[in-house]
């Protein structure tokens, strides 16, 4: 659920059975003239929803992530999951919109 008029959300179903991996994108708010014009915006924070077990390795640790279990990262955190067999993610976008 966002705010209208000031929040956008974008969700997809994501399917992976190796590594995922978020790549780390550096935000700005300065946006081009162009990316205003098609709607394009850069997230400000991403929901990333397990739906099967795998590990996620962050600063040299090996984390396990249950089903359900949620990672909330900004655009800029970058993430990298792995699992052994055919899994699933729900990903949700969060994007602010132009004024």
């Amino acid at each position: 659920m966002t705010k209208r008029g000031i929040f956008k959300a974008h969700t997809q179903r994501l399917s992976f059975d190796d590594i995922f991996i978020e790549e780390q994108i550096a935000t700005s708010n300065n946006y081009p003239n162009e990316l205003q014009k098609t709607e394009a915006y850069v997230p400000i924070i991403q929901i990333l929803c397990c739906l099967d077990t795998m590990t996620w390795e962050y600063n040299g640790k090996v984390i396990k992530i249950m089903p359900f279990d949620i990672l909330v990262f900004q655009q800029a955190d970058g993430i990298r999951l792995k699992t052994t067999r055919p899994s699933r993610l729900l990903k949700v976008s969060i994007t602010a919109s132009p004024l």
